[in-house]
């Protein structure tokens, strides 16, 4: 019994450090995560009347929105939210592509394409960039929250 008693006080305590760690920046970030300097890219194929967004959460930082018109008529892409008014692409003719880079805050962003109704077609979607220590604590605690992990970010 005083052996079971060790091994979860000891599993206690490896946990709380882990979260210190984490909530401190003690952890490794992940693949939706932007490095210092460095601008994380994350690809936008526009099709008529949609938007595919290779990460739809991602942490504060710098992004390059690497956007391509797969569609057959013209079309752009607007990012809007926290810090970032309007950042937009020139309009792309059907096959090409083009860059955007921003520097995304804690808070949610709304990328549309600009060009005529496209918008109220369709091609708009929310992303959001929680802040740090609450995407650690959701990813740490998923199992024991459940369906509630996600609460926040909706």
């Amino acid at each position: 019994m005083g052996e079971t008693r060790a091994r979860v006080g000891s599993g206690l305590v490896l946990g709380l450090v882990a979260a210190v760690l984490a909530a401190c920046g003690g952890a490794e970030e992940g693949a939706g995560s932007a490095s210092a300097g460095e601008a994380v890219r994350v690809t936008v194929g526009e099709t008529e009347f949609a938007l595919a967004v290779s990460q739809t959460s991602l942490d504060p930082g710098s992004y390059t929105f690497v956007v391509t018109n797969d569609g057959t008529v013209d079309h752009a892409l607007e990012v809007e939210g926290p810090g970032v008014d309007e950042a937009e692409t020139e309009t792309l003719a059907p096959g090409e592509s083009a860059e955007l880079t921003v520097t995304l805050e804690t808070g949610t962003y709304k990328l549309y394409c600009p060009v005529g109704g496209h918008e109220d077609l369709g091609m708009k979607l929310e992303l959001e960039s929680p802040d740090r220590a609450w995407r650690t604590y959701r990813l740490m605690h998923s199992e024991w929250l459940g369906g509630a992990a996600d609460a926040r970010s909706r």
